[in-house]
C-alpha cells in the first residue's frame, strides 16, 4: 500500500506498515496507529513508562510500531526474539535506547 501514497508518517517510515489511510481532497497520507495506541491504553491504565527498564518479547511488526514510542520514553528497551537477525535489526533500527 505505500507506493500508492502521497506521504507517510514519520511512524510508517520507521515501522514500513500502514493501517490508516487519510484522504485530504485526493491527497493520501498513510499512518500507523498500533505504538501510539499502545502508549495511549498505558496512559489510560495509569502505567508510566518514563525512565523504566522494559522488554518486549518478539520483533515483529507490533515491536517496531510500539518500540518506536517506547524508545523515546524509557531508560533501556530490551528486545527478545528466537530469530536472532529479526531481532538485530530491530534494536539496530530503533537506535541508542535498544539494547541486546
Amino acid at each position: 500500500m505505500i507506493p500508492f501514497l502521497d506521504a507517510v508518517s514519520d511512524e510508517v517510515s520507521f515501522i514500513g506498515a500502514v493501517n490508516t489511510i487519510a484522504n485530504d481532497g485526493g491527497f493520501l497520507r498513510g499512518y500507523n496507529t498500533d505504538g501510539r495506541g499502545f502508549m495511549e491504553s498505558l496512559s489510560e491504565a495509569g502505567i508510566p513508562c518514563d525512565r523504566k527498564r522494559v522488554l518486549i518479547i518478539g520483533a515483529g511488526g507490533a515491536c517496531r510500531a510500539v518500540g518506536y514510542y517506547l524508545s523515546q520514553k524509557v531508560e533501556h528497551l530490551q528486545i527478545f526474539d528466537i530469530d536472532e537477525d529479526k531481532r538485530e535489526r530491530v534494536v539496530k533500527d530503533l537506535g541508542p535506547f535498544a539494547v541486546t
